[in-house]
Protein backbone atom coordinates (compact mmCIF):
# COMPACT_ATOMS: atom_id res chain seq x y z
CA UNK A 1 0.00 0.00 0.00
CA UNK A 2 1.27 3.44 -0.91
CA UNK A 3 0.48 6.01 1.76
CA UNK A 4 -0.73 9.35 0.45
CA UNK A 5 -0.15 11.11 3.74
CA UNK A 6 0.01 14.75 2.65
CA UNK A 7 -2.60 14.77 -0.09
CA UNK A 8 -5.12 17.56 -0.37
CA UNK A 9 -8.89 17.07 -0.56
CA UNK A 10 -11.39 18.38 -3.08
CA UNK A 11 -13.31 21.04 -1.15
CA UNK A 12 -16.70 19.76 -2.37
CA UNK A 13 -16.42 16.85 0.06
CA UNK A 14 -16.46 19.04 3.15
CA UNK A 15 -18.28 21.92 4.74
CA UNK A 16 -16.84 24.20 7.42
CA UNK A 17 -18.46 26.32 10.07
CA UNK A 18 -16.51 28.84 12.11
CA UNK A 19 -17.11 28.56 15.84
CA UNK A 20 -17.38 31.90 17.64
CA UNK A 21 -13.95 33.08 18.78
CA UNK A 22 -14.29 36.85 18.80
CA UNK A 23 -13.34 36.86 22.50
CA UNK A 24 -10.37 34.57 21.94
CA UNK A 25 -11.86 31.11 22.50
CA UNK A 26 -9.45 28.71 20.90
CA UNK A 27 -10.38 25.11 21.71
CA UNK A 28 -13.21 22.56 21.71
CA UNK A 29 -13.15 19.67 24.18
CA UNK A 30 -16.61 18.14 23.90
CA UNK A 31 -18.42 17.34 20.65
CA UNK A 32 -21.31 14.96 21.24
CA UNK A 33 -24.32 13.62 19.40
CA UNK A 34 -27.36 13.13 21.62
CA UNK A 35 -29.62 10.04 21.47
CA UNK A 36 -32.17 12.13 19.53
CA UNK A 37 -29.59 13.08 16.89
CA UNK A 38 -28.69 16.62 17.97
CA UNK A 39 -25.08 17.85 18.06
CA UNK A 40 -23.46 19.86 20.85
CA UNK A 41 -20.00 21.38 20.94
CA UNK A 42 -18.18 23.19 23.73
CA UNK A 43 -16.19 26.30 22.88
CA UNK A 44 -13.34 26.73 25.36
CA UNK A 45 -10.50 28.96 26.39
CA UNK A 46 -7.08 27.42 26.84
CA UNK A 47 -3.85 28.70 28.33
CA UNK A 48 -3.71 32.40 27.47
CA UNK A 49 -6.87 34.41 28.14
CA UNK A 50 -9.27 34.44 31.14
CA UNK A 51 -12.36 33.12 29.35
CA UNK A 52 -15.46 31.17 30.37
CA UNK A 53 -16.79 28.22 28.37
CA UNK A 54 -19.67 28.31 25.90
CA UNK A 55 -21.91 25.49 24.67
CA UNK A 56 -23.46 25.54 21.20
CA UNK A 57 -25.84 23.33 19.28
CA UNK A 58 -24.65 22.58 15.76
CA UNK A 59 -27.12 21.81 12.97
CA UNK A 60 -25.29 19.74 10.33
CA UNK A 61 -28.04 20.29 7.76
CA UNK A 62 -27.89 24.07 7.73
CA UNK A 63 -24.45 24.53 9.28
CA UNK A 64 -26.01 26.85 11.84
CA UNK A 65 -24.89 27.34 15.43
CA UNK A 66 -27.08 28.37 18.36
CA UNK A 67 -25.86 29.28 21.82
CA UNK A 68 -27.16 26.91 24.49
CA UNK A 69 -25.12 27.99 27.51
CA UNK A 70 -22.79 30.80 28.52
CA UNK A 71 -21.19 29.62 31.76
CA UNK A 72 -20.28 33.18 32.73
CA UNK A 73 -23.99 34.06 32.85
CA UNK A 74 -25.04 30.87 34.64
CA UNK A 75 -22.48 30.97 37.43
CA UNK A 76 -20.68 33.54 39.58
CA UNK A 77 -17.31 34.16 37.92
CA UNK A 78 -15.10 36.24 40.19
CA UNK A 79 -13.05 38.84 38.24
CA UNK A 80 -9.86 37.87 40.12
CA UNK A 81 -10.11 34.08 40.03
CA UNK A 82 -9.35 31.48 37.38
CA UNK A 83 -12.47 31.13 35.22
CA UNK A 84 -14.48 28.01 34.26
CA UNK A 85 -12.87 28.01 30.82
CA UNK A 86 -13.87 24.56 29.54
CA UNK A 87 -16.53 21.92 29.33
CA UNK A 88 -14.10 19.03 28.98
CA UNK A 89 -15.09 15.41 28.16
CA UNK A 90 -17.97 15.68 30.64
CA UNK A 91 -21.08 16.23 28.50
CA UNK A 92 -23.79 13.56 28.80
CA UNK A 93 -27.53 13.19 28.25
CA UNK A 94 -30.39 12.66 30.68
CA UNK A 95 -33.35 10.56 29.57
CA UNK A 96 -35.63 13.63 29.40
CA UNK A 97 -33.40 15.31 26.81
CA UNK A 98 -31.55 17.64 29.16
CA UNK A 99 -27.76 17.89 29.14
CA UNK A 100 -25.45 17.43 32.11
CA UNK A 101 -21.86 18.66 32.15
CA UNK A 102 -19.09 20.05 34.34
CA UNK A 103 -16.67 22.92 33.92
CA UNK A 104 -12.87 22.62 33.86
CA UNK A 105 -10.07 25.18 33.98
CA UNK A 106 -6.97 25.68 31.88
CA UNK A 107 -7.11 29.48 31.58
CA UNK A 108 -5.27 31.97 33.80
CA UNK A 109 -6.70 34.37 36.30
CA UNK A 110 -6.94 37.92 34.89
CA UNK A 111 -3.86 38.97 36.85
CA UNK A 112 -1.70 36.06 35.66
CA UNK A 113 0.33 35.94 32.48
CA UNK A 114 -0.12 32.17 32.10
CA UNK A 115 -2.07 29.26 33.55
CA UNK A 116 -0.90 28.74 37.15
CA UNK A 117 -3.43 26.21 38.40
CA UNK A 118 -1.05 24.12 40.49
CA UNK A 119 0.77 27.12 41.95
CA UNK A 120 -2.52 28.71 43.09
CA UNK A 121 -4.44 25.52 43.92
CA UNK A 122 -5.37 26.70 47.43
CA UNK A 123 -5.19 30.44 46.82
CA UNK A 124 -8.51 31.94 48.07
CA UNK A 125 -8.55 34.92 45.71
CA UNK A 126 -6.60 34.05 42.55
CA UNK A 127 -6.99 30.27 42.44
CA UNK A 128 -9.75 28.17 40.91
CA UNK A 129 -12.75 27.91 43.28
CA UNK A 130 -13.73 24.53 41.85
CA UNK A 131 -15.69 23.11 38.93
CA UNK A 132 -19.45 23.48 38.62
CA UNK A 133 -21.91 20.78 37.54
CA UNK A 134 -24.75 22.09 35.37
CA UNK A 135 -27.95 20.66 33.88
CA UNK A 136 -29.23 22.47 30.77
CA UNK A 137 -32.47 22.21 28.81
CA UNK A 138 -31.44 22.71 25.16
CA UNK A 139 -34.96 23.73 24.12
CA UNK A 140 -35.61 26.43 26.71
CA UNK A 141 -31.91 27.31 27.25
CA UNK A 142 -32.53 27.23 30.98
CA UNK A 143 -29.73 25.94 33.18
CA UNK A 144 -29.72 24.53 36.68
CA UNK A 145 -26.51 24.81 38.66
CA UNK A 146 -25.69 22.07 41.15
CA UNK A 147 -22.80 23.99 42.67
CA UNK A 148 -19.19 22.96 43.29
CA UNK A 149 -19.04 19.29 44.34
CA UNK A 150 -15.31 19.35 45.22
CA UNK A 151 -13.88 22.72 46.31
CA UNK A 152 -10.79 23.90 44.37
CA UNK A 153 -10.70 20.76 42.24
CA UNK A 154 -11.18 20.93 38.46
CA UNK A 155 -13.45 18.25 36.98
CA UNK A 156 -11.59 16.53 34.16
CA UNK A 157 -14.13 14.25 32.54
CA UNK A 158 -17.53 12.96 33.63
CA UNK A 159 -20.22 10.44 32.69
CA UNK A 160 -23.81 9.72 33.66
CA UNK A 161 -24.47 6.29 35.19
CA UNK A 162 -27.07 3.88 33.87
CA UNK A 163 -28.86 4.79 37.08
CA UNK A 164 -29.36 8.44 36.20
CA UNK A 165 -29.46 9.54 39.79
CA UNK A 166 -25.67 9.47 39.70
CA UNK A 167 -23.07 11.47 37.80
CA UNK A 168 -19.47 10.22 37.98
CA UNK A 169 -16.40 12.38 37.40
CA UNK A 170 -12.63 12.63 37.78
CA UNK A 171 -10.54 15.32 39.45
CA UNK A 172 -7.67 16.84 37.50
CA UNK A 173 -5.27 17.67 40.33
CA UNK A 174 -5.94 14.94 42.89
CA UNK A 175 -6.72 12.14 40.44
CA UNK A 176 -9.72 10.99 42.50
CA UNK A 177 -12.94 9.37 41.23
CA UNK A 178 -16.21 10.82 42.54
CA UNK A 179 -19.95 10.19 42.43
CA UNK A 180 -22.52 12.97 42.66
CA UNK A 181 -26.08 12.10 43.69
CA UNK A 182 -28.27 14.35 41.53
CA UNK A 183 -31.22 14.08 43.92
CA UNK A 184 -29.47 14.92 47.18
CA UNK A 185 -26.24 16.61 45.94
CA UNK A 186 -24.27 14.18 48.12
CA UNK A 187 -20.71 13.55 46.88
CA UNK A 188 -18.84 10.30 47.43
CA UNK A 189 -15.05 10.23 47.00
CA UNK A 190 -13.77 6.80 45.95
CA UNK A 191 -10.14 7.81 46.33
CA UNK A 192 -7.20 8.02 44.01
CA UNK A 193 -7.40 6.24 40.64
CA UNK A 194 -4.75 8.26 38.79
CA UNK A 195 -1.60 10.21 39.52
CA UNK A 196 -3.47 13.21 38.09
CA UNK A 197 -4.87 14.45 34.75
CA UNK A 198 -6.85 11.48 33.44
CA UNK A 199 -10.12 12.51 31.82
CA UNK A 200 -11.89 9.75 29.89
CA UNK A 201 -14.66 7.57 31.35
CA UNK A 202 -16.38 4.87 29.25
CA UNK A 203 -19.26 2.49 30.01
CA UNK A 204 -19.66 -1.08 28.83
CA UNK A 205 -22.95 -2.79 28.00
CA UNK A 206 -23.64 -3.52 31.68
CA UNK A 207 -23.10 0.03 32.87
CA UNK A 208 -19.66 -0.55 34.38
CA UNK A 209 -17.37 2.46 34.06
CA UNK A 210 -13.79 2.25 32.81
CA UNK A 211 -10.95 4.70 33.26
CA UNK A 212 -7.20 4.74 33.58
CA UNK A 213 -4.31 6.24 35.46
CA UNK A 214 -2.17 8.94 33.86
CA UNK A 215 0.49 6.29 33.15
CA UNK A 216 -1.97 3.91 31.45
CA UNK A 217 -3.16 1.36 34.07
CA UNK A 218 -6.84 0.50 33.51
CA UNK A 219 -9.46 0.27 36.26
CA UNK A 220 -13.20 -0.40 36.38
CA UNK A 221 -16.02 0.76 38.63
CA UNK A 222 -18.98 -1.62 39.14
CA UNK A 223 -22.10 0.30 40.28
CA UNK A 224 -23.75 -2.92 41.45
CA UNK A 225 -20.92 -3.68 43.86
CA UNK A 226 -20.04 0.00 44.38
CA UNK A 227 -16.38 -0.96 44.07
CA UNK A 228 -13.37 -0.07 41.94
CA UNK A 229 -11.35 -2.91 40.46
CA UNK A 230 -7.77 -2.79 39.22
CA UNK A 231 -7.92 -4.66 35.90
CA UNK A 232 -4.17 -5.45 35.87
CA UNK A 233 -4.12 -4.24 32.26
CA UNK A 234 -1.89 -1.42 31.08
CA UNK A 235 -1.24 0.38 27.82
CA UNK A 236 2.25 -0.59 26.71
CA UNK A 237 4.74 1.67 24.99
CA UNK A 238 7.46 0.36 22.66
CA UNK A 239 9.26 3.63 23.37
CA UNK A 240 9.13 3.53 27.17
CA UNK A 241 6.72 6.47 27.29
CA UNK A 242 5.44 7.17 30.81
CA UNK A 243 3.67 10.51 30.50
CA UNK A 244 0.12 11.13 29.16
CA UNK A 245 -0.40 7.43 28.56
CA UNK A 246 -3.95 7.62 29.89
CA UNK A 247 -7.08 6.29 28.20
CA UNK A 248 -8.37 8.98 25.84
CA UNK A 249 -10.99 7.34 23.56
CA UNK A 250 -13.04 4.15 23.56
CA UNK A 251 -15.94 2.45 21.79
CA UNK A 252 -18.22 -0.53 22.39
CA UNK A 253 -17.83 -2.94 19.48
CA UNK A 254 -20.37 -5.14 17.68
CA UNK A 255 -18.98 -8.22 19.41
CA UNK A 256 -19.41 -6.95 22.96
CA UNK A 257 -15.83 -5.85 23.51
CA UNK A 258 -14.34 -2.45 24.28
CA UNK A 259 -11.83 -0.83 21.95
CA UNK A 260 -9.64 1.51 23.98
CA UNK A 261 -6.74 3.73 22.97
CA UNK A 262 -4.40 5.95 24.94
CA UNK A 263 -3.20 9.48 24.42
CA UNK A 264 0.41 9.63 23.28
CA UNK A 265 1.51 6.21 22.01
CA UNK A 266 -1.92 5.44 20.59
CA UNK A 267 -2.01 1.72 21.31
CA UNK A 268 -5.35 0.12 20.40
CA UNK A 269 -6.54 -2.46 22.93
CA UNK A 270 -9.59 -4.71 22.66
CA UNK A 271 -10.82 -5.62 26.13
CA UNK A 272 -13.30 -8.45 26.78
CA UNK A 273 -15.29 -7.17 29.81
CA UNK A 274 -16.23 -10.58 31.21
CA UNK A 275 -12.93 -12.43 30.88
CA UNK A 276 -10.66 -9.33 30.93
CA UNK A 277 -8.80 -10.90 28.02
CA UNK A 278 -6.89 -8.29 26.03
CA UNK A 279 -6.13 -8.25 22.32
CA UNK A 280 -3.45 -5.76 21.34
CA UNK A 281 -4.11 -4.48 17.82
CA UNK A 282 -1.06 -2.24 17.65
CA UNK A 283 -0.62 1.47 17.13
CA UNK A 284 -3.13 3.86 15.61
CA UNK A 285 -0.29 5.31 13.55
CA UNK A 286 0.15 4.30 9.93
CA UNK A 287 2.79 1.62 9.59
CA UNK A 288 4.98 3.30 6.97
CA UNK A 289 5.79 6.18 9.30
CA UNK A 290 5.22 5.33 12.94
CA UNK A 291 7.03 7.87 15.15
CA UNK A 292 10.11 6.62 16.98
CA UNK A 293 9.63 8.92 19.93
CA UNK A 294 5.97 9.99 20.14
CA UNK A 295 4.77 12.95 22.16
CA UNK A 296 1.56 14.92 22.43
CA UNK A 297 1.67 16.25 18.87
CA UNK A 298 1.50 12.68 17.60
CA UNK A 299 -1.73 11.85 19.43
CA UNK A 300 -5.04 10.49 18.20
CA UNK A 301 -7.81 13.05 17.72
CA UNK A 302 -11.30 11.61 18.08
CA UNK A 303 -12.60 8.09 17.48
CA UNK A 304 -15.81 6.98 15.76
CA UNK A 305 -17.13 3.91 13.95
CA UNK A 306 -19.64 3.29 11.16
CA UNK A 307 -22.39 0.65 11.19
CA UNK A 308 -19.84 -2.08 10.32
CA UNK A 309 -17.51 -0.87 13.08
CA UNK A 310 -14.92 0.48 10.70
CA UNK A 311 -12.96 3.00 12.76
CA UNK A 312 -12.36 6.62 11.78
CA UNK A 313 -10.10 8.93 13.73
CA UNK A 314 -7.97 12.02 13.45
CA UNK A 315 -4.23 11.58 13.66
CA UNK A 316 -1.78 14.37 14.31
CA UNK A 317 1.28 14.14 12.10
CA UNK A 318 4.98 14.50 12.81
CA UNK A 319 6.18 16.09 9.60
CA UNK A 320 6.82 19.47 11.17
CA UNK A 321 3.85 20.85 9.26
CA UNK A 322 1.12 21.03 11.93
CA UNK A 323 -1.15 18.71 9.98
CA UNK A 324 -3.85 16.27 10.98
CA UNK A 325 -5.10 13.49 8.73
CA UNK A 326 -8.22 11.34 8.87
CA UNK A 327 -7.53 7.61 9.15
CA UNK A 328 -9.83 4.66 8.39
CA UNK A 329 -9.14 1.30 10.07
CA UNK A 330 -11.18 -1.80 9.23
CA UNK A 331 -10.15 -3.36 12.52
CA UNK A 332 -12.66 -6.21 12.93
CA UNK A 333 -11.58 -7.82 9.64
CA UNK A 334 -8.13 -8.42 11.06
CA UNK A 335 -6.26 -6.96 8.10
CA UNK A 336 -3.64 -4.43 9.16
CA UNK A 337 -3.24 -3.28 5.57
CA UNK A 338 -6.79 -1.94 5.61
CA UNK A 339 -5.64 0.85 7.91
CA UNK A 340 -4.98 3.77 5.63
CA UNK A 341 -4.97 7.50 5.38
CA UNK A 342 -8.28 8.84 4.10
CA UNK A 343 -6.43 11.33 1.91
CA UNK A 344 -7.25 14.27 4.14
CA UNK A 345 -5.11 17.06 5.51
CA UNK A 346 -5.55 19.65 8.18
CA UNK A 347 -3.60 22.77 9.06
CA UNK A 348 -3.97 23.44 12.76
CA UNK A 349 -2.18 24.47 15.91
CA UNK A 350 -1.59 21.53 18.18
CA UNK A 351 -3.50 20.63 21.35
CA UNK A 352 -6.51 22.77 20.49
CA UNK A 353 -9.03 20.02 21.15
CA UNK A 354 -10.43 17.59 18.65
CA UNK A 355 -13.14 15.00 18.18
CA UNK A 356 -14.77 12.85 15.49
CA UNK A 357 -18.33 11.53 15.83
CA UNK A 358 -20.68 9.63 13.58
CA UNK A 359 -23.61 11.45 11.96
CA UNK A 360 -25.71 8.74 10.29
CA UNK A 361 -23.94 7.99 6.99
CA UNK A 362 -21.52 10.87 7.40
CA UNK A 363 -19.10 11.98 10.08
CA UNK A 364 -18.66 15.27 11.86
CA UNK A 365 -15.37 16.51 13.24
CA UNK A 366 -14.29 19.46 15.30
CA UNK A 367 -10.75 20.71 15.69
CA UNK A 368 -9.80 23.87 17.48
CA UNK A 369 -12.48 26.37 16.52
CA UNK A 370 -14.00 24.92 13.31
CA UNK A 371 -16.35 21.95 12.95
CA UNK A 372 -16.60 20.12 9.63
CA UNK A 373 -19.14 17.72 8.18
CA UNK A 374 -17.88 15.21 5.69
CA UNK A 375 -18.76 11.99 3.90
CA UNK A 376 -17.03 9.32 1.88
CA UNK A 377 -14.20 8.87 4.36
CA UNK A 378 -12.58 12.27 3.81
CA UNK A 379 -12.15 15.34 5.99
CA UNK A 380 -10.53 18.71 5.78
CA UNK A 381 -10.70 21.38 8.44
CA UNK A 382 -8.64 24.30 9.58
CA UNK A 383 -8.35 26.12 12.88
CA UNK A 384 -6.44 29.23 13.81
CA UNK A 385 -5.88 29.56 17.53
CA UNK A 386 -5.84 32.90 19.31
CA UNK A 387 -2.94 31.66 21.44
CA UNK A 388 -0.84 31.56 18.28
CA UNK A 389 1.64 34.31 17.59
CA UNK A 390 0.11 37.37 15.94
CA UNK A 391 2.23 36.83 12.82
CA UNK A 392 0.76 33.39 12.39
CA UNK A 393 -2.79 34.69 12.62
CA UNK A 394 -2.14 37.43 10.08
CA UNK A 395 -0.35 35.11 7.72
CA UNK A 396 -3.01 32.43 7.92
CA UNK A 397 -5.73 34.96 7.12
CA UNK A 398 -3.74 36.34 4.23
CA UNK A 399 -3.16 32.87 2.81
CA UNK A 400 -6.66 31.53 3.48
CA UNK A 401 -7.66 31.22 -0.23
CA UNK A 402 -4.46 29.25 -0.87
CA UNK A 403 -4.77 26.77 2.00
CA UNK A 404 -4.66 23.66 -0.24
CA UNK A 405 -1.28 24.84 -1.50
CA UNK A 406 0.03 25.00 2.06
CA UNK A 407 -0.55 21.33 2.89
CA UNK A 408 2.72 19.75 3.91
CA UNK A 409 4.53 23.07 4.32
CA UNK A 410 5.55 24.60 7.60
CA UNK A 411 4.57 28.20 8.15
CA UNK A 412 7.70 30.06 9.20
CA UNK A 413 8.08 33.48 10.62
CA UNK A 414 9.23 36.14 8.24
CA UNK A 415 12.27 38.14 9.20
CA UNK A 416 10.17 41.26 9.63
CA UNK A 417 7.75 39.50 11.98
CA UNK A 418 10.63 38.10 14.02
CA UNK A 419 12.14 41.57 14.21
CA UNK A 420 8.83 43.04 15.42
CA UNK A 421 8.52 40.33 18.03
CA UNK A 422 12.02 41.09 19.26
CA UNK A 423 11.15 44.77 19.51
CA UNK A 424 8.05 43.93 21.57
CA UNK A 425 10.11 41.82 23.96
CA UNK A 426 12.64 44.63 24.33
CA UNK A 427 9.86 47.08 25.05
Amino acid sequence: MTANLLAGLPPEHTRFVQLPNDKGHNAAWDFRRSPDGRFYVSVCGESDLPLSALLYEYDPRSGGLSLILDVEKSWIVDPWQMPPSKIHTSLDFLSDGRLIMATHNTSPAPGHQQWLFEQHYEHPWEGYPGSVVLIVDPDTRRSRTLGIPVPRESIYGGILGDDQRYYYFLGYMRGHFYRLNLETNEVKDYGKVSEFASCRLIKDGKGRIYGSAYTGELWRYDPGKDEIEDLKVCFMSPHGTKYRRALIFGLNSLRGTLFLTNNVDGEMLELHPETLEVTRHGSVHLRPEQPRNPYLRHAIGGLAADKDFVLYYGLETYHGADLMRLVRWDILRGDADRRRSADGWNLRWRHAGRDVIRADTRFAAVDGVRPALFGGGAAQFCACRRRCRAWRIRRLRRCWPRLPLLAGRRLRRSGAASSRQGQRRAA
